[in-house]
Order: C-alpha cells, then sequence, then structure tokens
C-alpha cells in the first residue's frame, strides 16, 4: 500500500509540468543571472576597467642626471651625498608610477595604461576613451627630486590629471592609486634621509589588497553562492506543490476513499514525506550536477555534500507532510498561497538566499541559521569552503530537528483533519 500510494504522488506531481518548470528551470535561470551580473561584487576581480593616459613632456633619464650634477656640487657631506644618491637610483618618479605602481598584479587586472605623445593629448582629451590622463610637464622628475631632498619650490607646474567624469569609478579609483603613490613616494624620500637601510625595506609601488576570509578559507564565488542560495529557495516550493495535491485529493472525495481502503493517517503522510524526500533530494542533485557541468563548482568534499543534500531533503519531506495535514486539518488551500507567497519569500530572505544576511546585522545571520533553508545555506557554503562535517554539527542538528518538530506537527493535526 505505501508504494502505491508513493506512486499515486509522483503521478500527480508529474501532471503538473509547471511544478517541474518551477523546481528546475527556474532555479538554473536565476542561478545563471544573479551569479553574472553580482559577480563582481563578491569575485576578487572588480567590475570595471580603466583606460589611463600618461603623458611625458619631459625626459626622465636626462632630468636625473641632471639632479645629480646638482648633488655634487652642493655644500654636503660626502656621506650625506652618497645616501641621496643612491636613494636617487632607485627612485625614478615616472618609471616608478609606470612600472611598478601601475603593472603591479593586483592593479593590471583592472587598469590599462597607453603612453602618449604631447601631439597625441588634445585628441585624448577629446575622446570618451580614457578614464584619466596623466601629464607629467617638462622638469617634473628634475623638480621633484629637488623639493624632497631641497626642499626646494616647483618652477614649473606640477603634473595634471584630467579626469573623464563620465567614467567617475574608474577616475576616482586612478586619482586614489596617485594619492597612494605619491605618500609612499614621501615615506620613502623622507626613510632614505633618516635611515637609508631600512629605506630598501620600503615597496613603493604599494598593494591594494587581497579578499581574502577571515580563517584563510576559500573564497565562495557568486555563480557558487547563488547556486546554493536559489536551490535553498525552490526546494521549499515542493511542500505547497504536495500539499495542493492533498488538498484536491479531499476536494475530489479521494481522500475519502483512501480513509475507507483502511489506509492510517500514519502512512498516507509518510508518503508524502517521502515523495517531498525524494523530489527534493533530485531537484538538488540535478541543479547541482548542472551548475557542475556549466561552471565548474565542484565539491571536494563530497561525502560532506551528500550529508547535507540528504538532511535538507528530509526537512523539506517533513514540512510537506506537515503543511498537507494542515491543509487537510483547516479544509482551507489559503495556507498553500500564504507559505508559497509569504512564507517561502521571508525563509529565503532569512536564509541568505538573495545576498549574505551577515552583511545586514549578525543578528540577521544567527536567526537565518535557524531555518532549515539557512542551515543548509550555511552547511553548503563551509563545505565548499573546505571546513570538515565537524564543523557543520549545528547545521545538521538544525535540520534534524526541523524534521523532527514537522513530524511532530503531522501526528498533532494529521489524525484530526483524518476524521473530517
Amino acid at each position: 500500500m505505501f508504494f502505491a500510494l508513493l506512486k499515486k504522488q509522483f503521478i500527480q506531481f508529474i501532471r503538473r509540468p509547471q511544478e517541474l518548470i518551477i523546481l528546475l528551470l527556474m532555479p538554473f535561470v536565476l542561478i545563471v543571472i544573479l551569479g553574472f551580473s553580482l559577480g563582481s561584487i563578491m569575485s576578487d576581480k572588480p567590475g570595471f576597467e580603466a583606460t589611463i593616459g600618461i603623458v611625458v613632456k619631459g625626459d626622465e633619464e636626462q632630468e636625473i642626471e641632471n639632479f645629480k650634477e646638482e648633488l655634487a656640487q652642493q655644500a654636503l657631506p660626502e656621506e650625506a651625498k652618497k645616501q641621496i644618491l643612491g636613494t636617487v637610483n632607485h627612485m625614478k618618479p615616472i618609471e616608478l608610477l609606470m612600472q611598478n605602481t601601475f603593472q603591479h598584479k593586483e592593479v593590471i587586472q583592472f587598469i590599462k595604461v597607453k603612453k602618449l605623445s604631447n601631439k597625441e593629448l588634445e585628441k585624448a582629451k577629446r575622446s570618451n576613451e580614457y578614464n584619466v590622463i596623466i601629464v607629467f610637464p617638462k622638469g617634473f622628475s628634475y623638480e621633484l627630486l629637488q623639493k624632497q631632498f631641497f626642499n626646494k619650490d616647483f618652477k614649473s607646474p606640477p603634473l595634471t590629471i584630467i579626469r573623464n567624469e563620465d567614467k567617475s569609478i574608474g577616475a576616482d579609483t586612478a586619482t586614489n592609486i596617485m594619492e597612494a603613490y605619491q605618500q609612499r613616494l614621501s615615506l620613502y624620500t623622507y626613510a632614505s634621509q633618516v635611515n637609508p637601510e631600512k629605506a630598501s625595506n620600503i615597496e613603493i609601488a604599494g598593494s591594494l589588497g587581497e579578499k581574502e576570509t577571515a580563517n584563510k578559507e576559500k573564497p565562495i564565488s557568486a555563480l557558487a553562492y547563488y547556486a546554493i542560495g536559489m536551490s535553498m529557495m525552490f526546494v521549499l516550493y515542493i511542500a505547497p506543490s504536495l500539499a495542493t495535491n492533498a488538498y484536491v485529493e479531499k476536494e475530489a472525495h479521494s481522500l475519502s476513499r483512501i480513509i475507507l481502503a483502511n489506509v492510517s493517517p500514519t502512512l498516507y503522510y509518510f508518503s508524502i514525506s517521502c515523495t517531498g524526500f525524494l523530489l527534493a533530494l533530485f531537484q538538488l542533485l540535478i541543479l547541482y550536477s548542472l551548475v557542475a557541468i556549466c561552471f565548474g563548482v565542484i565539491w571536494s568534499n563530497l561525502l560532506g555534500f551528500i550529508i547535507i543534500t540528504v538532511s535538507v531533503s528530509m526537512a523539506v519531506g517533513g514540512i510537506s507532510a506537515c503543511l498537507s495535514s494542515v491543509v487537510h486539518r483547516l479544509n482551507s488551500e489559503d495556507m498553500v498561497s500564504i507559505f508559497r507567497n509569504v512564507v517561502v519569500t521571508i525563509l529565503a530572505f532569512l536564509g541568505g538566499s538573495f545576498f549574505p544576511t551577515e552583511q545586514l546585522s549578525s543578528q540577521l545571520a544567527t536567526i537565518g541559521g535557524i531555518v532549515p533553508n539557512g542551515a543548509g545555506t550555511q552547511a553548503y557554503l563551509r563545505v565548499l569552503q573546505g571546513e570538515s562535517i565537524q564543523n557543520i554539527s549545528g547545521e545538521l542538528f538544525t535540520l534534524f530537528v526541523t524534521t523532527v518538530v514537522m513530524f511532530s506537527t503531522v501526528w498533532l493535526f494529521g489524525r484530526k483533519g483524518w476524521k473530517r
């Protein structure tokens, strides 16, 4: 009898193809859309590219030589001259900016530098190609060194930064890099004057920093995150689908015939739970297989993935049986609509299906870990980051408690609804 009930549940579900679209096609489409559109927010790579034009009107090498000649004529101790000369040999301002700062591994991925001649400057200003154009006037390096070491003021105009306000994000980024470079250049010069040996340890190019998790775990890509988030949201739609079938059975008096066949309520609702479990299991396995094939999101800890998937599916099975028993008890389909349109959305928000809830508050993240889809999301994320099964015991316990509570509710409501 149990297998007959199970077969009946599957046949009823398959006869509604719109449910298959909701459970499989919709989450996959949303994974693709959200993963690619919001990828720059969660990825290490920036979501923009900037083009910077560099115009050098003078000859830096010649200007460095001119400064060295002037240094030799200064009334300074020979030791001081050697210290300054050693600093100058490693501090060519324009070359450091071009070769070190803008060619840094963390900068080159989103900033493209083009060197322009003086004749190309006016044409570049009229075009919309460049976010920023930096113009170094003739004598810039020579006078900068004079200011740094001899405290002399600029005679010629300082460098000019021409911003393209139509591309303000890239312009702001380039300006910030220039400011950081100037600060490090000043620090290097000061350190060279005070302690030349320590100055050699200062990295003039600087670093923009690297994105990593606090406990050195592997970062999660946007596609991987939304694959988990959307799957945990849409797996909940199995419950209202099965509850709708249960309500239709009662309205069509099919449930009365099942009762006359001496089928116990425990067996009936258990068949709904098993159907929800199997549907959730198939849905999750199909979705994650598609994501692995199409986008390369691979689970290195396969055992952890299977344990979480089974636990989530069991919780969904319990929710399906519980909602079906409530529908029978109230003899109304309103609860199905409320669950599908309101409860699922709230649970998806709390569980982090749309975005990481810890970005809003730690309290919201704690609440999200209590709901079943939130516990499943956190467990999947931790395993994908390389954590062991022992570290997700709290999330697995939450899913287990959810299953037990749902079955207890079935026992409470199911028997009363069965007698009506």
